[in-house]
């Protein structure tokens, strides 16, 4: 029975992350669409967000995403979150 001691070659070797910043924000924006769909596809309660869009919009100067909720009941106001492009690090916009 052949032995090998010695030292680990994969000890100290870091994985690259296999998620880049566009991946996560694709997935966040994806959330509340599969999340409506599901309860649709299951037969259960139907989500008040039922059929709102998302609207991004990238500012001017690129230094800021809004993000327009858009519900299909004209009677509710719109909702704005405004997210500064850096909270995604230096390379978002690479």
């Amino acid at each position: 029975m052949d032995v090998r001691r010695g030292p680990n070659p994969l000890v100290g070797v870091k994985k690259a992350a296999g998620i880049s910043r566009r991946d996560f924000l694709g997935g966040a924006a994806a959330t509340p669409i599969i999340t409506a769909t599901t309860n649709l596809a299951l037969g259960g309660p139907l989500d008040k967000d039922s059929g709102a869009d998302l609207i991004f919009s990238l500012s001017n100067d690129e230094k800021s995403v809004a993000v327009r909720r858009v519900s299909p009941d004209t009677s509710v106001m719109h909702d704005d979150w405004v997210l500064e492009v850096l909270a995604f690090g230096p390379n978002a916009l690479v």
